[in-house]
């Protein structure tokens, strides 16, 4: 009976050592990415070892590794070459994975000293500070050595950088560094520069403040397909509002607004106060489906779509074993569904987005009555030519039909057009 015991115990405590290795290899990143050191040796992006080292994870890259270890002083995050014994940057948070800031450099780090961020994702290599009235702000970032173990980005005299803020606490600012001027700053402490919610520092403008992207923001959206139709047409990118993007269409506006206290994205005249469509994925990116309808909407709902790019007027349909469908299909207003892209045909055959039989978004071709006959799994804003199946009145007439866009280039050279959201 001892024996068995003894032989449960041990049985246990391997099935728990299985269960914390299984736990760790779930958490524990596959790769770590050093960045932004003065070592350009350090820098890259370092893989799962798979090699616990005093009850951590390492990752290695050629001769360096990060790994938790007694180099310095105890156990500390180190980043190592073993192979002379050389420690570079170590950080003594004890935590699961590395920090991601708070490193320190040793005296065999690189001087000037500027320690790394180490990330599981790459950081942007650009930044693009833009809709702000301090007009000299404004421009493209490249990224350079860290400052004091955050990432820099620098645009001439410019920079973007963790600083102190005008109450003298640690923030992202963007500053002339020449001159001293500190035009803007940022209190979130996120390693990644923040996209908004910038206020204006000592030397600002207040009227405008700046949106920080990765990719720059378009410079004309086009809005479509809502019954309203004063609403359809370009909009132009102006100064930002209330820290957003905004876009300008004569007394039309698409920016960010408030309904019951929650931040939204409106399309509006703000100068008669009528709100028609609203959106409540708020960000730096203005949501192309998924409206909803405001207040001083139109009837029927015709939610707008709002994209970068023209869509189609007409798409022609051919090859299709059932021949009425066959044809040109011309752009209407919007539906509720999906996409809310509508074609028709002498208001009897509709090519339509929809919900189509596999329970999927997509487009499917339809009579007046609704019974559909042809239809495609797809979340594009680009109707797809082929992989069109046979849906309920097709399966009698084979084969399926090939869609192209009718006097307008062929989606293959267009750039890509698809939700940002999902509705």
């Amino acid at each position: 009976m001892g024996d068995k015991m003894k032989h449960l115990q041990v049985l246990l405590l391997l099935g728990l050592l299985l269960m914390a290795t299984n736990c760790f290899a779930v958490i524990a990143p596959s790769s770590m990415i050093i960045s932004g050191s003065n070592d350009p040796l350090v820098n890259g992006t370092y893989t799962n070892a798979g090699i616990i080292v005093n009850g951590k994870m390492s990752w290695i890259k050629g001769d360096y590794v990060l790994r938790w270890s007694d180099a310095i002083m105890g156990l500390s995050w180190n980043i190592e070459k073993p192979s002379t014994a050389a420690v570079y940057y170590g950080n003594w948070a004890d935590t699961a994975v590395p920090e991601e800031t708070g490193w320190n450099c040793t005296s065999q780090a690189a001087n000037p000293c500027t320690p790394p961020v180490v990330t599981t994702t790459p950081l942007p290599d650009m930044l693009t500070v833009s809709g702000c009235a301090e007009t000299q702000v404004a421009g493209v970032y490249t990224r350079t050595l860290n400052h004091e173990g955050w990432p820099r980005y620098e645009n001439g005299s410019l920079q973007l950088r963790r600083g102190l803020n005008i109450i003298s606490s640690p923030a992202w600012v963007i500053e002339n560094d020449s001159a001293t001027t500190r035009y803007y700053f940022n209190n979130r402490s996120e390693v990644r520069v923040p996209d908004l919610d910038w206020y204006q520092g000592p030397d600002g403008t207040p009227s405008t403040l700046p949106v920080v992207t990765e990719q720059p923001l378009p410079e004309n959206l086009i809005v479509s397909g809502t019954v309203d139709s004063f609403l359809n047409g370009t909009y132009a990118r102006g100064l930002n509002y209330s820290g957003y993007p905004q876009y300008v269409k004569g007394n039309y506006e698409i920016r960010h607004g408030w309904i019951m206290m929650t931040s939204v994205w409106n399309i509006e005249n703000n100068g008669i106060g009528a709100q028609y469509y609203t959106h409540s994925d708020i960000g730096t990116d203005v949501p192309e489906t998924g409206w909803e309808l405001g207040p001083n909407g139109g009837s029927p709902p015709s939610p707008p779509v709002v994209t970068e790019t023209q869509l189609p007027d007409q798409y022609k349909v051919s090859g299709a074993g059932f021949a009425a469908v066959n044809g040109l299909y011309t752009r209407t207003v919007n539906s509720n569904s999906h996409t809310g892209l509508v074609y028709e045909k002498e208001a009897i055959y509709f090519l339509r987005a929809g919900t189509v039989p596999v329970m999927n978004f997509g487009y499917e071709i339809t009579n007046s009555g609704g019974d559909s006959y042809y239809y495609v799994v797809s979340n594009s804003l680009l109707i797809p030519s082929t992989d069109w199946a046979l849906d309920f009145l097709g399966t009698s007439y084979p084969p399926p039909p090939f869609v192209v866009p009718y006097n307008f280039p062929w989606p293959m050279f267009l750039p890509p057009i698809t939700n940002k959201t999902t509705p």
